[in-house]
């Protein structure tokens, strides 16, 4: 009896900690594999008021769900945070760096860094250099199921 309260506190405690640890692992920004790199794991600032989420697709058989959120843009600098999901599509086939274009006042840019896909959810960001901070812009994502061309507009 005497030794009950000490232990019921430091399962208590050790409980606290797993979960603290726990929602740290699941919110790390890098390849989805734990492993960071250099832009992409930066601190993102806070999304610019003027970008709302953008999405495609669905989570029905043999479609995706895209979710794309411009989080920071300053000079020489967009960056964009992803979500995609689905029940039933491999996503570790598709290379974001290739498959993605960003463009805006009649030019095309490819993303310097993204993270890479894993299985049937992703998340990350997709960096891209600019020469200058645009007003409106597009980001086109192809290849990926069921809409083979899916383009977010701001």
């Amino acid at each position: 009896m005497k030794f009950q309260r000490p232990i019921i506190f430091l399962a208590a405690l050790l409980i606290g900690v797993g979960i603290v640890l726990g929602l740290g692992r699941l919110f790390k920004v890098g390849d989805n594999t734990g492993k960071s790199t250099s832009t992409v794991s930066a601190e993102v600032k806070s999304t610019d008021r003027r970008f709302g989420t953008r999405s495609s697709g669905s989570m029905n058989q043999g479609d995706v769900l895209i979710e794309l959120t411009p989080k920071y843009i300053a000079p020489g600098k967009l960056i964009v945070k992803f979500a995609m999901n689905t029940h039933t599509v491999d996503l570790s086939r598709f290379n974001l760096k290739e498959i993605t274009v960003l463009r805006y006042d009649s030019k095309e840019v490819k993303p310097t860094e993204a993270n890479r896909l894993r299985g049937h959810h992703s998340f990350g960001l997709i960096v891209f250099d600019l020469d200058e901070n645009p007003e409106k812009f597009s980001i086109t994502i192809t290849g990926i199921p069921k809409e083979n061309t899916r383009t977010f507009l701001w």
